[in-house]
């Protein structure tokens, strides 16, 4: 979709997604940023734009969002197993912070017998790992919000807060992302250009749906093309 965008132009992303992988939204972003340069680079939320899809975000100059519109905490998900053989995922900042809190009860208390039993729990090589996806997590997204000049640091902090936001699919709403420094422009639902966007989106969605027999479940399309997979 980049191939005919020349470089130093402004883009408008359209982005509706529950997220995915780090290491293609780094990639992603990178190859935005290389067409934008010192252009506008504008990410419009219609529905959803969790985890991964907020990373993305973080780089825009301006996220436009209305009532519908939600974002989501950054912190990683890894898949693991339970004590049946079942899998789940697992928020990589959740289990660090419960890690934490039982390794400050120890050394407040060594002999705290419930501490030393949730403490058998912990890998020490899971707790390493999940260390260095915690704090990728963290350095990009400062990166990238520091490229518009966000109080990078305070707003990484804040969704990546497992306090705070409670589960890994909890919305963060247009008001909330105002609230801690992120670029928001708010549109009305109906604001004639939401309407256009929610429109177009709506209309994706229904096309989308139409072709779920046959396999398909994304939609890439700009100006010049479309792709479906």
């Amino acid at each position: 979709m980049l191939h005919n965008i020349t470089e130093n132009s402004p883009i408008d992303l359209l982005l509706n997604t529950g997220g995915g992988d780090v290491d293609a939204c780094e990639k992603l972003v990178t190859l935005m940023l290389s067409r934008v340069g010192t252009q506008r680079f504008r990410v419009i939320v219609p529905d959803l734009a969790k985890s991964a899809g907020t990373l993305m975000a973080l780089a825009a100059n301006k996220i436009i969002m209305s009532d519908t519109s939600e974002l989501g905490r950054i912190d990683p998900q890894y898949l693991m197993k339970d004590a049946r053989g079942n899998d789940f995922m697992m928020s990589v900042v959740s289990y660090l912070a419960a890690f934490e809190e039982h390794a400050r009860a120890l050394r407040g208390n060594p002999t705290d017998a419930f501490a030393l039993l949730m403490m058998d729990g912990f890998d020490a090589r899971m707790v390493h790992k999940f260390q260095g996806m915690r704090d990728r997590v963290r350095v990009f997204a400062e990166r990238l919000l520091t490229r518009h000049g966000a109080p990078a640091s305070t707003i990484s902090e804040y969704l990546l807060d497992s306090l705070r936001w409670k589960t890994h699919g909890q919305p963060i709403n247009h008001a909330d992302a105002k609230e801690i420094g992120l670029p928001i422009e708010y549109l009305a639902p109906l604001d004639e250009r939401w309407e256009r966007y929610w429109s177009l989106y709506c209309q994706q969605r229904y096309h989308l749906d139409s072709l779920k027999a046959e396999g398909a479940d994304k939609i890439f399309e700009s100006v010049y093309a479309s792709q479906i997979v």
